[in-house]
């Protein structure tokens, strides 16, 4: 009988820190850093991005974004923001939040990952949001 309530104990205490996958995870104002990394030089931008029903808004970040995101895979936990608005093509584009993320979530904290293939032309480049949800 202990040993039931032992496994019992054992399969709650794991079952409460299950990590939020999907959905859930992409609804409500989130808040934290945009870091940008281009051949080890590093940049911050404060970010504050608003998810819910399919579409996000950047409030603060580098360069902003708006409009669509969809789950590619669930086991790989990848997003595809699709930004929606009209952009002029003298900077760098990932500065937007648009196009395929690696996303890891767990409890209130949400990390948006886009790391770009070495090319001799532009080197190592990483986009990443390390946000917090507040609401």
């Amino acid at each position: 009988m202990r040993k039931l309530i032992y496994l019992l104990i054992l399969v709650f205490t794991f079952s409460a820190c299950k990590k939020e996958k999907g959905t859930e995870v992409f609804n409500g104002t989130y808040e934290g850093s945009f870091i940008v990394r281009i051949d080890g030089k590093k940049t911050n931008y404060e970010s504050k991005i608003l998810f819910g029903n399919g579409k996000y808004k950047t409030l603060k970040g580098a360069k902003g974004g708006s409009g669509t995101f969809v789950f590619m895979n669930s086991t790989d936990a990848m997003v595809n923001f699709n930004d929606e608005n009209i952009w002029t093509a003298d900077f760098d584009w990932n500065l937007i939040l648009s196009g395929l993320f690696t996303y890891k979530a767990q409890g209130d904290s949400l990390i948006l990952t886009r790391s770009l293939p070495y090319t001799a032309e532009n080197g190592n480049k990483l986009y990443q949001y390390r946000l917090k949800r507040i609401r």
